[in-house]
């Protein structure tokens, strides 16, 4: 979990200084299995419910559609949408470009006095289906009233295997282990990886030492100032692509006005 006393929207804006990283340049694809970042909205009085908020070119995966699920029950929907594409927002960008299977979730509006009752009266089973949401099976949220413990009991069956980092499992699609095609892509997100993730790291694999060598930054910005790399949404995208942070970019083109 990051560190409460910390911004992670203002600790990920400077990006990367001095080799350090900062906020959501402080971990990578391979850190974890996915990252969820909780929020509670706030606008009008009138404006209601929830939603989650996943980068603008990736499928929703089996953990964005049940915690949409579990907003569902517990405040009800954002303009009755459960996921949400953006391509503006820093945290959602940052994370597509790390290849970190990230989402954004609007638990509510503190503003809307139905919204705030829903949640505090059902606070211990909103924070569970949205902990069931993420780990995929049954989780324990301590309840504040006293209650006698229950009785431990046995397992019947082996426990689950810890799941493979989505570097593990890049490794076995090019193996061949996951199929090909929409086989592949099914088999992915009913197991709780995210596609996109899972290809564009196999992507990066498969092409190893045989990528062209990366330009320095100073040259592309250079170029990015003579306009050979689009604008806007256009150049963030080519920019990812072609393996450059956008973000540090910007910066960089910036200082040179």
């Amino acid at each position: 979990m990051y560190n409460p006393n910390w911004n992670m929207y203002a600790d990920s804006a400077p990006g990367q200084r001095e080799n350090k990283p900062y906020g959501m340049y402080k971990y990578n694809a391979d850190s974890f299995d996915s990252m969820t970042e909780f929020h509670l909205d706030a606008a009008s009085a009138s404006a209601t419910g929830g939603h989650v908020i996943i980068y603008s070119g990736f499928t929703p995966d089996a953990i964005d559609n049940r915690i949409g699920n579990a907003i569902k029950k517990h405040v009800g929907l954002r303009g009755g949408v459960a996921i949400s594409k953006r391509n503006d927002l820093l945290q959602v960008n940052v994370a597509a470009n790390r290849d970190i299977n990230y989402r954004l979730v609007e638990l509510g509006f503190i503003t809307n006095a139905n919204d705030m009752k829903n949640i505090k009266n059902n606070v211990e089973s909103y924070c569970k289906a949205l902990a069931d949401a993420i780990t995929g099976g049954a989780s324990e949220v301590k309840s504040t009233t006293s209650k006698a413990p229950a009785p431990v009991k046995k397992p019947t069956s082996k426990p689950k295997a810890t799941k493979k980092s989505n570097s593990v499992i890049a490794n076995e699609v090019i193996t061949g282990k996951w199929g090909t095609g929409a086989t592949r892509k099914s088999k992915l997100e009913k197991a709780g990886y995210n596609y996109n993730t899972i290809q564009n790291l196999v992507n990066q694999k498969l092409l190893g030492k045989s990528a062209p060598k990366k330009k320095s930054t100073a040259t592309i910005v250079n170029e990015v100032l003579a306009g050979k790399w689009g604008n806007g949404q256009d150049r963030f995208n080519r920019l990812r692509k072609a393996g450059y942070d956008p973000n540090v970019i910007q910066r960089e083109v910036n200082k040179r006005y």
